[in-house]
């Protein structure tokens, strides 16, 4: 049995985990022939594995082959040979195995190997005749317990697993592999304006390591499908994870510009562009990640700088997942599951029985914290995932349309600064005496008047707001309001 170069003090072992050699432990040594032969069947997979097994498997795979020999296929002679040849290997290999070179008969004895069993060896190895049937069963009988006290119930005490990282893909090839997983898949719908140089780069790569021809792009798809998917099975971090959610939710990627309009005249994402993602979505799903896609989308919708397209698309990705999670998970009741909104061709996410209740339902909560715009698209399958009730549902969604209104009227107002002068050009009646008052007014402080464009008067002198805090006039009362009472 090899040592493991990469981690010093370990050993590369033929079986998964603890588990399965906990399995064959028990098959091994129960009354059961056919659970036995099932043992020996894993030892002989273990064996094709790795060919120099510890000896204690060694030893336990060549008792465990003889005893199970159908002696009806065999004459009496030929059984005696095998059984001969067997226990001497088993001997040799596992009850004389040792670190120090020395004589066979103080290693045997130093590992309570009783000395009929070595007399019996030395009659096999250098004797004129093999000894008996019976006394080689007895021999092969015996080593078969031996095994058991010397190998299994010790290993069992302590036998742990180690699972060595892998390393064989590192951040920078993490997002490589996702911008060439975006730039192939988008190929299969005919767009091509990404970069193309890179993805020849990484063709070449695909082609150096696996040594073989790939005449196809879908086949460097499944290969880079499965690539992820070890690569989040052994490797998921908060860092990698940053790195496949900004690499993925991006402007080449999910939030390409690819609408469509369904048959209520409702805008959404392209179905066969949407589509295109559902294996890579699935792999996501696989180890609980949607949510952490969701809030991805979402940051992407609350961004200044971002534009209302990509918003948008992050916005109706939002919706697709919900719908398609609510489908998969059936987090719906019946009546909400029959007016989920009706589209066409929704997302098939795999059932996985995970439930994401607990991440929408504080996702639902920050949401409605911070509502915008967006939110209209996907308000609607965010509530009711949730499972609240009608009446909250409506509530909800009556004042995030009302806000949204309000915002929308905000952003339409002037930035102009209206003054007193503004009401007279639109023919305001005022008294005579107030208008002199305000234009003698105006012509005093006119060489006050800052000339950047505002419409501000200047001051001067200051002294007024002597002890005045920021924020408050000498004209305000510290009674109005309990913060002005250090004025």
């Amino acid at each position: 049995m090899s040592l493991s170069q990469k981690h010093p003090g370990l050993i590369l072992t033929p079986w998964f985990n603890t588990a399965e050699w906990l399995h064959v432990y028990s098959l091994a040594y129960s009354d059961n022939l056919e659970k036995q032969q099932k043992a020996l069947e894993i030892l002989k997979i273990w064996k094709t594995r790795t060919p120099i097994l510890p000896a204690g498997v060694e030893g336990t795979l060549i008792l465990l082959e003889l005893l199970l020999t159908e002696e009806g296929n065999l004459t009496q002679e030929q059984l005696a040979q095998l059984y001969a040849v067997g226990l001497m290997r088993f001997l040799n290999l596992s009850a004389a195995n040792s670190d120090k070179q020395g004589s066979f008969m103080k290693t045997s004895a130093k590992h309570e190997v009783p000395k009929w069993l070595i007399n019996l060896r030395h009659d096999i190895a250098h004797g004129h005749q093999i000894p008996s049937i019976y006394n080689l069963k007895m021999g092969l009988d015996f080593g078969f317990k031996w095994l058991k006290k010397k190998y299994w119930q010790k290993q069992n005490s302590t036998l742990s697993d180690y699972y060595a990282e892998n390393n064989s893909i590192n951040k920078d090839s993490l997002e490589s592999n996702i911008k060439a997983y975006g730039i192939l898949k988008l190929g299969l719908l005919g767009i091509n304006d990404m970069d193309t140089e890179f993805l020849q780069q990484f063709k070449v790569k695909i082609h150096k390591k696996y040594k073989k021809i790939i005449s196809h792009d879908t086949q460097i798809i499944a290969i880079l499908e499965e690539t992820i998917d070890q690569f989040l099975n052994f490797n998921l971090s908060k860092s990698n994870l940053n790195i496949l959610l900004d690499t993925l939710v991006s402007p080449e990627i999910l939030l390409r510009e690819y609408f469509e309009r369904n048959q209520q005249d409702k805008e959404i994402i392209n179905v066969e562009f949407k589509n295109l993602w559902t294996d890579l979505l699935n792999i996501l799903h696989k180890y609980k990640l949607l949510p952490h896609l969701i809030r991805k989308l979402y940051k992407v919708v609350t961004l200044v700088l971002v534009s209302e397209t990509n918003k948008k698309m992050a916005a109706l990705w939002i919706n697709e997942l919900l719908i398609a999670l609510n489908k998969s998970g059936k987090n719906m009741c019946m009546d909400q599951e029959e007016d989920m909104e009706e589209e066409i061709d929704h997302l098939m996410l795999t059932s996985y029985n995970h439930s994401y209740a607990e991440e929408i339902l504080d996702f639902q909560n920050d949401v409605l914290l911070c509502p915008n715009d967006s939110l209209h698209y996907f308000l609607n399958n965010l509530l009711k995932f949730n499972n609240n009730s009608n009446s909250f549902n409506s509530d909800v969604i009556s004042l995030v349309t009302t806000y949204a209104s309000s915002c929308k009227n905000m952003r339409n107002i002037e930035d102009e600064i209206f003054t007193f002068q503004h009401l007279v050009n639109e023919g305001v009646a005022f008294d005579t005496d107030v208008l002199k008052t305000i234009s003698a007014t105006s012509e005093n402080n006119s060489k006050d008047i800052i000339k950047a464009g505002s419409q501000w008067r200047k001051i001067e002198d200051t002294s007024f707001l002597k002890n005045c805090p920021i924020g408050v006039l000498p004209h305000q009362q510290g009674k109005k309001h309990p913060f002005l009472l250090l004025a």
